[in-house]
């Protein structure tokens, strides 16, 4: 095997064990068994490193990073992303770790070809921010961050729960996620340069606060939009955007989607692909207030919306999220639609099916069939989820109003979920350019 492989050109070994890349185990028994393989195993095994809390997995806690490069310090050039992870099973304010560390401030500035970065940061630790900022100044992570947000190779900044203002200082930024952020100013070096380009977003809108625009907003809450806003009007260019991943679900607001709706309309020219999950303020009459102009958006080639059914649950004034989906579906797809793929996920939050609503899937059914509308749709899939008694009479439901439905030509799938807890998703943003990236979520104390 090993003189085999000693005779094959180098690029195909590497394109052999490119397809192990998912495989640890194997790369590593490979990187062992034959002395040329171990240059792209390493940079395999190595490409994508997640630092976890130091309470949590000893084996890549920081430190051990910081040991491993000291050790090896060849292979901080195959570092291509890294995740950081502050995030616990408990909401502690003194499980805080990131503010104290020194070991990533020395393994930061060594990761000279890093493309992407991802700091998931605990919201809890929000009320002393100023003061957790400052001790990251003092230990040096804030002069290191901005050592590899100036890289030519850095193209991708996943934040949670930390500074907005970081994006300022990463002039080859192409994508960018954003969730929870924190609004402090960030005073780094910075000389001049263009609006970073960005070609996809990723945007969570947990409360009102986090969709309304208020210009000069007194309330520091309400200042995120506006900071947002302010952000694409002087560092970065959204108005190229090719995907855009957009959440406003958990807010209650019926009154149009803000802060998202502002974003659609600066990239609906370029917009091929929106993952959308709407604010639960559209089953409350939301398609009335609706400030989105879905019609504008006539490049889109893959929708994946998700959104709740909460049946009679929802009280007297409940309208259900169809009147909303139908009438912005009417919209978007007019006669000869790009769309290839239509992705629709229903989170149906109720007891008993006598809540469950047929009144939409024959609109959307008929719609979808529609060749003189859909001309270019190769994939419909639906997805359902319940609680675990109900999704067999669900499922059954749809099954059978899809049959009588002249949806054939359709290459239409059917996805059932046995629980509704278990059906939250994390589309997560990889790179455009390296699609074998994922982010690795570390889901907190709930």
């Amino acid at each position: 095997m090993h003189s085999m492989f000693k005779r094959l050109p180098q690029e195909l070994n590497d394109e052999i064990l490119n397809n192990l890349r998912n495989d640890q185990a194997a790369l590593k028994s490979c990187s062992l068994a034959c002395h040329s393989f171990r240059r792209i195993c390493q940079k395999l095994l190595f490409s994508s490193i997640v630092i976890y809390p130091p309470s949590y997995k000893k084996r890549w806690i920081s430190t051990a990073f910081q040991d491993l490069l000291e050790s090896s310090p060849h292979l901080a050039q195959y570092v291509r992303y890294l995740n950081i992870i502050d995030r616990h099973t408990a909401p502690k304010i003194s499980d805080e770790w990131l503010s104290k560390d020194t070991a990533l401030a020395a393994c930061l500035p060594l990761l000279r070809n890093l493309r992407g970065l991802v700091i998931q940061y605990q919201k809890y630790y929000y009320y002393n921010i100023p003061g957790v900022w400052s001790a990251m100044i003092r230990s040096g992570f804030v002069a290191a961050l901005d050592a590899v947000l100036h890289l030519p190779t850095f193209k991708f900044l996943d934040l949670t729960g930390f500074p907005l203002d970081l994006v300022r200082y990463c002039p080859n930024l192409r994508h960018l996620a954003i969730d929870d952020p924190i609004l402090i100013k960030v005073d780094l070096e910075a000389g001049e340069h263009p609006k970073a380009q960005l070609e996809s977003l990723e945007v969570f809108a947990h409360e009102v606060y986090s969709l309304q625009i208020i210009p000069d907003a007194e309330t520091f809450d309400y200042k995120y939009p506006e900071a947002f806003v302010k952000l694409c009007n002087e560092n970065i260019d959204i108005t190229k955007l090719r995907r855009l991943h957009a959440s406003a679900e958990g807010c209650s607001h019926a009154g149009g989607h803000g802060l998202l709706a502002y974003i659609m309309q600066e990239c609906a020219g370029t917009l091929q692909e929106l993952v959308f999950s709407p604010s639960n303020g559209i089953s409350w009459g939301g398609e009335s207030a609706e400030t989105i102009q879905w019609g504008a958006l006539r490049s889109l080639r893959k929708f994946d919306v998700s959104f709740t059914w909460e049946g009679t649950d929802g009280g007297y004034d409940y309208t259900g999220p169809w009147p909303w989906f139908i009438s912005a579906c009417k919209q978007l797809f007019p006669s000869q639609s790009p769309l290839e793929e239509f992705i629709l996920h229903i989170k149906y939050d109720l007891e008993d099916d006598d809540s469950f609503d047929d009144e939409g899937w024959p609109v959307l059914l008929e719609m979808l069939a529609d060749l003189k509308r859909f001309p270019f749709l190769r994939r419909v899939d639906i997805q359902l989820s319940a609680y675990k008694d109900m999704t067999t009479k669900i499922s059954s439901r749809l099954l059978a109003l899809i049959n009588k439905t002249p949806s054939a030509q359709l290459n239409l799938s059917v996805t059932v979920l046995d629980d509704i807890y278990q059906s939250d998703r994390y589309p997560g943003l990889p790179p455009l350019a390296d699609p074998q990236w994922s982010k690795t979520f570390f889901k907190a104390w709930w």
